[in-house]
């Protein structure tokens, strides 16, 4: 069920993503700033308030009653341009550690897209790399993690299981930091 979810919403998005780029190309214009509730708000404030209170707590109360973080997870184009961006993107975060997880819950508790961590933690799909569309390569996970579980990574130089394909002098280094000694980054 969470992966349908994740996939409906992604298509959401991709949908407005789709309909931006193509009113942009029509107009001429970045259309999505006409629309964008921080512009809005800002344009509010410059130039006297008038709808842009409305705008901004439509919003508001669509994140607070109808859906967590929908708008920025769901709706705004800006975060699926940047899951576009992001899905090709060498570096990418894993769970280099993730036998030193302690289960504190930490990361799911910053995380914007708290079901793109379960993967990584378990090993399934792509290994130790959190590759779904949904991340944004915010960092927020590798911030707060206490035992160091999560790190930045290139993924071209990590193996479906999460290991290093650099050299095995590298790989076992074993000093002070583990992502630098293995090459990760």
């Amino acid at each position: 069920p969470a992966c349908k979810r994740e996939h409906e919403d992604m298509s959401i998005s991709g949908l407005i993503v789709h309909m931006v780029l193509v009113t942009a190309l029509i107009s001429g214009s970045i259309s999505w700033e006409l629309v964008n509730p921080v512009t809005i708000v800002f344009r509010g404030m410059v130039f006297g308030l008038g709808l842009a209170w409305a705008v901004a707590l439509a919003v508001l109360l669509f994140d607070l009653f109808v859906s967590d973080r929908g708008w920025c997870s769901r709706l705004c184009p800006v975060g699926a341009f940047y899951s576009l961006l992001g899905h090709t993107a060498l570096v990418r975060v894993a769970a280099v550690q993730r036998q030193a997880c302690n289960d504190c819950m930490d990361c799911y508790a910053v995380c914007p897209e708290p079901q793109v961590i379960p993967a990584a933690l378990k090993g399934e799909g792509n290994g130790t790399l959190i590759l779904a569309a949904n991340c944004t390569n915010c960092g927020r996970c590798v911030d707060v993690c206490a035992p160091r579980v999560f790190a930045f990574c290139n993924r071209l130089k990590l193996d479906p299981g999460g290991r290093s394909l650099g050299s095995k002098a590298e790989t076992e280094a074993g000093s002070g930091n583990q992502v630098l000694d293995q090459g990760l980054l």
